[in-house]
Parts: structure tokens; C-alpha cells; sequence
């Protein structure tokens, strides 16, 4: 990932909208369908994920698991989708987040 010389990511929330509460990432809970646009090593793409959200009176936590390609970000070491000859040494484009946001209130 070069963290010497792109030392921050960003996710930056363009949309977010109540998702259905049928979807399986949503586990009977509420969620939302979150859209936004990730920043590494910068250059920036639209992804977009399911987010758990729980409330109480003075918290609110959103949970989130995503995976992205991560050669859509340049990240492209070993990566056997551009490299076919690398055969049992390629390494997984998919690289997954897991998101956990607690806001409290004071």
C-alpha cells in the first residue's frame, strides 16, 4: 500500500438511504444502504454497503462489512487477475473492511 508516501484513506458518505429490512446482511435489525467514495493511495472510486445501525438514548452504533477489488486502487502486487502466470503465488484482489462506528451523546 506505499503508507510512507499515502499515509491516509478516506471514506467520504455521498448517500444513505433506509435499506430493506429483508436484505440478509441486515440480520432483523434496521440498516441502511450506505453509498460513498473511498480515497486510497489517491485515487478514489464509489463503493457502496449495508450498514447495521442500533440506537439507544444516547448512543448510536453502525456495524458494516464490505469487500473491494483492490486493484481498482492501483494495488495490483501479485495480483493474479493482471498477472496470469503467478498461478499458486497470486494474492486475493478482494481486500475486506469491517466498519464499527459508535457516536455517544455528552
Amino acid at each position: 500500500l506505499d503508507v510512507a508516501k499515502y499515509q491516509i484513506a478516506k471514506l467520504e458518505i455521498i448517500d444513505v438511504v433506509l435499506a430493506e429490512s429483508e436484505l440478509n446482511a441486515c440480520k432483523g435489525k434496521v440498516c441502511y444502504q450506505v453509498k460513498g467514495n473511498l480515497t486510497i493511495k489517491n485515487k478514489t472510486n464509489e463503493i457502496s454497503f449495508v450498514a447495521i445501525v442500533d440506537q439507544t438514548d444516547t448512543t448510536v452504533q453502525a456495524n458494516a462489512e464490505f469487500t473491494i477489488d483492490r486493484t481498482k486502487w492501483g494495488i495490483d502486487f501479485l495480483s493474479g487477475s493482471l498477472v496470469q502466470s503467478l498461478g499458486d503465488k497470486a494474492i486475493k484482489d478482494e481486500i475486506r473492511f469491517l466498519l464499527d462506528v459508535r457516536f455517544v451523546a455528552q
